[in-house]
């Protein structure tokens, strides 16, 4: 019998205070098990991935990544426009509307003000971290090593089935986890820049060894809200790629099924897959 396990890896997080996921995670687990009463008999394995943000009330030194949401607040205090509206300077300079008042609908202005510093600060500041070499060393060590210590007692299994779920920014993640381990000939980022500790790249090397071999196999993929088409440009040999026009390979995913669907995408109409359609949505579990 298939060992199953489920991994879910949340996005981007615009949030100015600390948070824990733990509840989301648990809500969004039951709301599928009313969908499908089995889905627990099912799954082996469930981990839940929390990256990028600092709990509440935790005492332990902050992570590196987790130091975001205090720095990514204090920019919020300094540059929003409420921050910059309160101050006197002479040189700060507000354009102002008809009786000396900012332009627009004040309670629609307010509304779409906060929610636009919160994704373009925050939330694209989590993506701007994670382009950067030091940010994506970060995150790729908590990720993956989050994963890989949950993992470790079927690394002797013959036939383990990775299903995983990710939003936004966690479909990246799910997606450079995946291309590390399935993408024939060559060595992963994770490895090769030692960006996990070596207890995480050695396990990580496994996992490889056993997607190469057969004994590892993509289950399933859902992403919701993905950022792949926009990181596509983030590597030249994508970028050239695409500039010839040449559909990108699911296959150095794991996702090689010809008959079912395994990877299923749920995505706003501006974004796009760069995909060809009929590998991913004619793509399914074994």
């Amino acid at each position: 019998m298939p060992v199953n396990i489920l991994i879910m890896i949340h996005g981007m997080t615009p949030d100015l205070e600390p948070l824990d996921l733990t509840q989301t995670y648990d809500k969004f687990w039951e709301a599928l098990i009313q969908r499908k009463r089995g889905l627990p008999d099912l799954i082996d394995k469930k981990i839940s991935i929390q990256w990028g943000h600092e709990r509440p009330g935790s005492t332990s030194p902050l992570r590196d990544d987790e130091k975001l949401t205090h720095a990514q607040q204090f920019t919020h205090d300094q540059v929003s426009y409420d921050a910059v509206r309160a101050d006197s300077s002479p040189n700060n300079i507000l354009m102002t509307g008809f009786f000396g008042r900012d332009w627009g609908i004040p309670f629609l202005r307010g509304v779409s003000m906060s929610l636009r510093e919160s994704i373009i600060l925050c939330g694209l500041g989590d993506v701007a971290y994670y382009i950067s070499p030091e940010g994506e060393k970060q995150v790729r060590k908590v990720v993956y090593q989050q994963a890989l210590c949950e993992l470790d007692e079927y690394l002797d299994e013959d036939d383990v089935r990775f299903h995983f779920f990710g939003h936004s920014l966690g479909v990246t993640l799910i997606h450079d986890f995946l291309y590390g381990l399935f993408a024939p000939d060559r060595i992963p980022d994770f490895v090769r820049d030692k960006q996990g500790d070596p207890e995480s790249c050695q396990r990580y090397e496994k996992w490889r060894v056993k997607a190469q071999d057969g004994t590892l196999k993509l289950g399933s993929l859902a992403s919701a809200a993905s950022q792949i088409p926009i990181f596509m440009m983030r590597k030249q040999e994508l970028v050239d790629r695409l500039f010839n026009e040449r559909p990108l390979d699911p296959s150095v995913l794991g996702i090689n099924a010809a008959d079912r669907i395994q990877w299923t995408n749920f995505y706003d109409i501006a974004m796009y897959s760069v995909f060809p359609q009929e590998d991913c949505t004619r793509q399914t579990p074994p």
